[in-house]
């Protein structure tokens, strides 16, 4: 009986009703939110991972220069306030851009290897 609706539900609209294919793409959208979860997650790891390693290197490298500009310009009472935000501002900077750069060369890989063998 509901193939028979189905299908006068088919001709007579010309199109599926969303509840009879339901199945199949609920589970790709489950399988894309599993995808996309573990992306972000593997980005979140390796963008931690990123930032603690590039964090003190490009902070030892640039401080100079920044308490240099903040004295000239702020005066010398700053710098401690200067040196400290900029330490979370480089931070996350460096974090942000490290899991965009991650999520997006999974995603782009991911879609190399699809169109490649698939």
């Amino acid at each position: 009986m509901l193939v028979l609706s189905a299908a006068a539900n088919t001709a007579a609209t010309g199109s599926i009703n969303s509840t009879e294919r339901g199945p199949t793409i609920q589970h790709k959208q489950a399988a894309q939110s599993i995808f996309m979860s573990s992306v972000t997650g593997l980005a979140n790891m390796a963008a931690v991972l990123v930032t603690f390693f590039c964090t003190p290197e490009a902070y030892s490298r640039t401080i100079g220069w920044v308490e240099t500009f903040a004295e000239h310009r702020y005066g010398p009472d700053l710098l401690p306030l200067v040196s400290a935000a900029y330490f979370v501002i480089l931070s996350l900077m460096i974090f942000f851009t490290a899991r965009a750069s991650v999520a997006t060369l999974i995603v782009m890989g991911g879609l190399t290897l699809a169109t490649k063998f698939v």
